[in-house]
């Protein structure tokens, strides 16, 4: 073989082994099932992300508000005279909005999506730290070790119990989703359960949120007790 023939046989190897070498990469800077689930800061901060969903679903279109204390006339008008919001306000719900329209408030109030980003986080949570090892778990004793994993577990199950109270006081029959998936888009299509089958799941999660956490305030940092 030609010496120059050699030379480019070793360019392009090394640079095929280059890009393999930078392209098969770790995700360092995103969190993902698979790089998880090790420690207990890892379940904290999975457990912390089903309070952080809840509040995105609360602060879309005013929702929090709207699904509240709206019915009780404590609000006379809004600031700014905006028409949407005014609609919200009269509880005009049945407007038609063209479906491109996603930033309207009204659009939004019909739509359940945001509550069941929160609820498939609280499945994963359960899913998850229920297989994570006990031993990752501060505590002197076995005991104690599967108390503090329990805590997560409570609170897992109180943030689904909320999710589904609101979901029924809002929607009445919805779809009933209780397990966790890691592929979406290879689950079957849930029909809706009734209400008082939503209720009575709801009810289920917080007797077991009950069973476990510990209603002892230990302090600020005790989040399950706090409420984040």
């Amino acid at each position: 073989m030609k010496p120059k023939h050699i030379f480019w046989s070793l360019i392009l190897l090394l640079g095929a082994s280059s890009c393999k070498k930078f392209l098969d990469q770790d995700p360092y800077s995103q969190a993902t099932d698979e790089t998880t689930w090790k420690t207990e800061a890892d379940a904290n901060a999975s457990v912390a992300a089903c309070y952080s969903l809840i509040r995105s679903a609360f602060n879309a279109a005013i929702t929090y508000y709207t699904y509240g204390d709206l019915v009780s006339d404590e609000f006379t008008g809004i600031m700014g005279g905006d028409g949407a919001y005014n609609d919200v306000l009269n509880v005009n719900w049945g407007i038609s909005i063209p479906s491109a329209n996603t930033y309207d408030p009204r659009l939004k109030l019909r739509l359940y999506t945001n509550f069941y980003a929160a609820i498939t986080q609280s499945n994963r949570c359960l899913y998850f730290i229920n297989n994570m090892p006990v031993n990752v778990f501060a505590g002197n004793t076995q005991k104690d070790k599967e108390a503090t994993r329990n805590k997560y577990l409570g609170e897992a199950y109180f943030t689904r119990a909320f999710n589904y109270f609101y979901l029924a006081r809002v929607w009445g029959d919805v779809p009933l989703v209780t397990s966790y998936s890691a592929d979406a888009s290879t689950e079957p299509q849930v029909p809706r359960s009734t209400q008082q089958q939503v209720l009575q799941q709801a009810i289920a999660d917080v007797n077991k949120a009950i069973e476990y956490l510990n209603w002892k305030d230990n302090g600020f940092h005790d989040a399950a007790v706090r409420g984040r």
